[in-house]
């Protein structure tokens, strides 16, 4: 009774407070995503967050340059982005991902938005000239209502190929940062929105000029 007790308290403990990134990561947070107004977790909602959290973990083992840099985990439900700083903040995430799916009768829409955490908005050692206007990219894609594998694979595509980009900005590897962030800009991507995305912008002129 004494250890499932203090198995019980420890499991609380960790999710109450759970462990920051370690600081010689680069930390990804994949929310959970919800459905509707209300974020409800349905099991597309579900399926759509745990398989886009699989497309990343997988993406950065099989990157030799970024596999021991890079640490992705999963988060709890996050409904605006508020929430999403101030779960980031309390894990130290250089980067909180997460989104809704929204349905019509004929399509699906995904809000979904990568949101900078505060103190991990730049590199102290290179200084922004530009301001922070926008510190969250988002991308709606229309996609049909039903087809959960055309939403991962859009969403999948967006997302790795910016996040990429960013943890080679944040390890100082401004020439494959420079061909992550190209990639991301690519016309085949204008569907999904991110090539028009500030955020983008602006990594892909730093990653340049420096």
């Amino acid at each position: 009774a004494l250890a499932l007790a203090s198995l019980g308290g420890w499991q609380y403990q960790v999710a109450a407070h759970p462990l920051p990134f370690p600081t010689d990561k680069f930390g990804i947070a994949v929310a959970r995503f919800g459905e509707g107004p209300d974020f409800d977790v349905t099991d597309d909602s579900r399926e759509i967050s745990d398989r886009i959290f699989q497309e990343l973990t997988s993406t950065f083992q099989g990157n030799p340059d970024l596999k021991d840099l890079v640490e992705v985990r999963s988060m709890g439900l996050i409904r605006n982005p508020d929430e999403a700083r101030e779960a980031g903040a309390l894990v130290k995430a250089d980067l909180v991902i997460w989104g809704r799916l929204l349905r019509t009768d004929e399509k699906a829409n995904i809000q979904f938005t990568i949101l900078e955490t505060p103190d991990k908005v730049s590199n102290p050692a290179f200084p922004r000239v530009i301001p922070l206007l926008e510190p969250e990219m988002t991308i709606a894609p229309d996609i049909p209502k039903d087809d959960v594998d055309q939403i991962v694979a859009k969403l999948g595509l967006g997302i790795t190929t910016f996040t990429q980009g960013l943890a080679y900005y944040f390890q100082w590897d401004f020439l494959n940062a420079v061909r992550a962030f190209r990639q991301a800009d690519d016309p085949a991507l204008a569907l999904t929105g991110l090539n028009n995305s500030y955020l983008l912008r602006l990594y892909y002129g730093l990653s340049l000029q420096l």
